[in-house]
């Protein structure tokens, strides 16, 4: 009995174990705002990151502004040199104002380039204005507003106990953005003005339809993120203190935690992957991996040092077994 009895503490304490790393890492990473936007604030220095970001920016913007108007414009400006191209600088730190004043002496050369070709003059100056807020030393600034923004939609959604409405996401909003390129492409004359109001962007990162079971689980979890590792540890404990072969019990014990950790690192592998199956595009693959990594890397590193912790136990009791019963021998000689 009481070896069966320590059998199950053991067992009950490794399965805890993977629920207790997921649930402080909740509570200490992604509940918390501060800690959140400490790991994913370095991603705006990387330039994958920002070319993705473009990316999303030009293809949402292009849908909505009259290239062939621009290209009017930017025609006439060209036809008639005196004709004012004005650009709107927003309040923005760093050098965009510098980069968007380097677009006026752009125009003749971008429709010489494009042989005449308005339309796609306009299309590649739209892009041109995107990779100068994007480009531009406020790229970190806009990062942070859509993450704080992001952040706080995604943990209310979570954390809620009101049931979701249908289509309703979980989603990264690049409105920052697109606040700051509609400053300047609505600058660019007045035959674009309120082409891009409403416009707004995002990242879904998960649907109606996946995040039932994950929002239980993480209200569960959160909550719980003081009990579930005492009560991992003292099932270990008291595992051990049960068993009748404790050096055995702790090998045991061990590699249950390794094999648990293992299994945790497997799941979380596979929570990236079915995120980035879901992004829509290249360009949004690459920034919600990025986002995942920089978020998920405190958990993982916890079930790397779990499963090396645990193989250190198993090789412990294993040696000390060793050692236990050639003490033993030598006594009784």
């Amino acid at each position: 009995m009481r070896s069966a009895l320590a059998g199950l503490c053991g067992l009950a304490a490794a399965v805890l174990l993977p629920l207790a790393l997921v649930s402080v890492w909740l509570h200490t990473v992604v509940t918390d705002a501060e800690d959140y936007l400490a790991r994913v604030d370095p991603l705006a220095a990387e330039q994958r990151v920002q070319e993705a970001v473009e990316d999303v920016l030009v293809e949402g913007v292009l849908q909505r502004v009259d290239v062939t108007a621009l290209g009017d414009r930017l025609q006439a400006s060209v036809d008639a040199p005196d004709l004012d191209l004005p650009f709107d600088v927003p309040e923005l730190p760093g050098d965009l104002d510098e980069r968007l004043a380097e677009l006026r002496d752009q125009v003749g050369p971008l429709l010489e380039r494009a042989g005449g070709d308005a339309t796609a003059a306009a299309q590649e100056l739209v892009r041109r204005v995107v990779r100068a807020v994007v480009g531009s030393d406020a790229f970190s600034a806009l990062w942070r507003a859509a993450q704080q923004e992001g952040h706080s939609e995604a943990v209310s959604v979570l954390s809620s106990p009101d049931p979701l409405q249908a289509g309703q996401r979980v989603v990264v909003p690049l409105d920052p953005f697109v606040d700051a390129v509609r400053e300047q492409v609505a600058g660019l004359g007045v035959q674009l003005e309120g082409t891009l109001d409403g416009l707004s962007l995002a990242l879904p990162l998960a649907s109606s339809d996946d995040l039932e079971v994950v929002r239980v689980a993480y209200r569960v979890l959160e909550r719980l993120w003081l009990v579930l590792p005492v009560m991992a540890g003292g099932l270990a404990v008291l595992a051990v203190v049960l068993a009748r072969r404790r050096l055995r019990a702790l090998g045991v014990l061990g590699a249950l935690a390794a094999l648990a950790c293992l299994a945790l690192l497997a799941l979380t592998g596979l929570g990236r992957e079915l995120l980035l199956d879901a992004s829509p595009s290249d360009s949004a693959r690459v920034i919600t991996g990025r986002m995942v990594e920089a978020v998920s890397g405190d958990l993982r590193d916890a079930a790397v040092t779990g499963v090396l912790i645990g193989a250190a136990v198993v090789l412990a009791a294993f040696v000390l077994a060793l050692v236990v019963r050639k003490v033993t021998r030598t006594a009784a000689d």
